[in-house]
């Protein structure tokens, strides 16, 4: 349930942000303009509602459709017309990454519910919290690329509405579904802790990792920020992990992505690294 609202989500704010974001274009194109942001925000609401009537098992089906909807729109180039606000645009997408990964948290808990005095279990919440901490890291604590995003997206002339619709649109539906393969492998890991895990369990889990840290290249790249490609090797490394959790249980595949993830980080760390030092030289003696 906690990763259907997570896709849930995911789909309102690329509708609200990837359709209708910003003011209308020119007087003779406006009414144009609405009448196919509003046909696509009208047919993905309708999708949200066949969603929640949907028994849990299938509901998922719903929040695909609607998620699926903006993607057709990108392709059908519906965004031109649009002027967008490129920093507001960012910022909302964060929001929808920062709720993604709160539930991915809820359906860990959800997962070890009335179990958590065992200590097998206390120790596989944990370390899934780990895990789910470093790929809060791999996005938002690396400080240069984001400063770079800021002044991407702060310039006098912006960027334009499909570089905005990829990066952010596009780019943050990636993360998110790297996230939800992730959360959905860690809740059988942690439902069972010390047990192998199937091979399905296992790869699903890798790939989610290795989709998350694509997903933050791929829209790095979109906005012109470059210098992040370790995160594609680190993509591959994810997918060699799944043998480790067929083999040696779910939680020992736990702890190697977590390694790889804090691996991960380190272009983030050398370059602030290096910023530091490029302040410290230019203090004056």
């Amino acid at each position: 349930m906690a990763l259907s609202r997570a896709l849930g989500s995911a789909s309102l704010v690329a509708l609200a942000d990837g359709d209708a974001s910003g003011a209308a274009a020119p007087a003779a194109e406006s009414a144009e303009i609405d009448d196919r942001a509003g046909s696509v925000v009208d047919a993905a609401n309708s999708r949200l509602l066949l969603a929640a009537a949907l028994p849990e098992s299938v509901r998922w089906l719903g929040w695909l459709l609607a998620v699926l909807l903006p993607l057709a729109s990108v392709l059908r180039q519906v965004e031109g017309g649009f002027s967008i606000r490129p920093a507001h645009f960012a910022e909302r997408h964060r929001l929808m990454l920062i709720i993604a990964l709160g539930e991915s948290v809820l359906a860990i808990g959800r997962s070890a519910q009335e179990h958590l005095t065992e200590p097998a279990y206390l120790a596989a919440v944990l370390l899934a919290m780990v895990l789910i901490s470093l790929l809060w890291w791999v996005h938002f604590a690396d400080d240069v690329a984001l400063g770079r995003v800021e002044r991407v997206v702060e310039r006098p002339d912006g960027v334009t509405a499909r570089t905005a619709l990829y990066a952010f649109s596009l780019g943050y539906l990636v993360l998110v579904a790297g996230l939800i393969l992730v959360a959905a492998g860690v809740h059988v890991a942690v439902h069972d802790p010390g047990h192998q895990l199937a091979w399905r369990a296992a790869l699903t889990m890798s790939a989610g990792a290795a989709v998350y840290l694509v997903g933050n290249v791929f829209y790095l790249a979109r906005l012109g920020v470059h210098g992040r490609r370790w995160l594609a090797v680190m993509a591959v490394l994810c997918m060699t992990v799944a043998p480790v959790g067929r083999s040696a249980g779910g939680l020992a595949q736990v702890a190697a992505l977590s390694v790889v993830l804090l691996l991960a980080l380190w272009p983030a760390v050398r370059d602030r690294r290096t910023t530091r030092s490029d302040n410290r030289s230019a203090e004056p003696v």
